[in-house]
């Protein structure tokens, strides 16, 4: 913090960087409201900057003591900057921090509802067991049509939007190949639910070809353990795949 005012030394005193003992499971957990965590402490930080405890060109507290003092996780402070970044209040500099800016703070777009993060916690619940009914349940032909958009991905990979729609043809895929309608029509919900500003940033700052190319090699580990018919090993592969992905979402600015 580069201000040195009474109310700014009061704002730093919680935010110590020596408790860090609050679980991470347990730190979205907010009684008796239905706003996310990330749009309450994206609040309160634009709250801070209309008080005056925050000034332009002021450093945000590092994620560790954001997340402490709020008691939320580090992934539902990667939403909340997101969504101050597309509302111009806040300013990523890469290898520094995160900085306010000048700007009238602007309200939520309803898009934002669901954030990129609770939308990949809700693919790591479902999508692991449907890869795991379409080991035990693909024909050839699905196989074949699972096989095509990891070939497809391969060819654009290179094309940012081509590539995306390969690789929701990939899910969508193996969701079909389990048998079940419905749960085809469900993970293309989800999957369509990845459009707006805040996807739009987070990919901005973290969705390269490496990582196309890494989600590629997830993609045929995958589809190996399909061939193989062995559900737990579909599972697992599943589950490791969009868990890397928010990993790599969730990295550090």
């Amino acid at each position: 913090m580069t201000r040195s005012s009474p109310s700014k030394i009061a704002l730093v005193a919680p935010w110590s960087e020596g408790n860090d003992r609050a679980s991470e499971g347990n730190r979205d957990q907010v009684a008796g409201t239905s706003e996310r965590p990330y749009q309450r402490l994206a609040d309160e930080i634009v709250r801070l900057i209309s008080k005056g405890d925050l000034a332009a060109n002021d450093r945000l507290p590092s994620e560790r003591i954001l997340a402490e003092r709020y008691k939320v996780s580090r992934t539902s402070i990667r939403e909340a900057i997101i969504a101050l970044e597309i509302r111009g209040i806040v300013e990523v500099r890469a290898g520094s921090g995160i900085y306010v800016r000048v700007g009238k703070p602007s309200s939520f777009p309803e898009e934002t509802s669901t954030g990129p993060f609770e939308l990949l916690r809700g693919r790591l619940i479902i999508e692991p067991e449907i890869c795991a009914a379409a080991a035990t349940a693909a024909k050839d032909a699905d196989l074949d049509a699972i096989y095509a958009t990891i070939v497809a991905m391969k060819d654009t990979l290179n094309d940012k939007r081509a590539n995306e729609i390969a690789d929701r043809k990939f899910h969508v895929a193996i969701a079909s190949a389990s048998g079940n309608g419905m749960l085809a029509q469900i993970v293309a919900s989800v999957w369509d639910r990845r459009k707006g500003a805040m996807w739009e940033k987070i990919e901005e700052h973290f969705h390269t070809p490496a990582l196309r190319e890494a989600a590629i090699d997830d993609h045929q580990r995958i589809f190996h353990a399909l061939v193989a018919r062995d559900p737990q090993r579909a599972k697992g592969e599943m589950r490791k795949h969009i868990e890397r992905v928010i990993h790599e979402f969730g990295k550090a600015w």
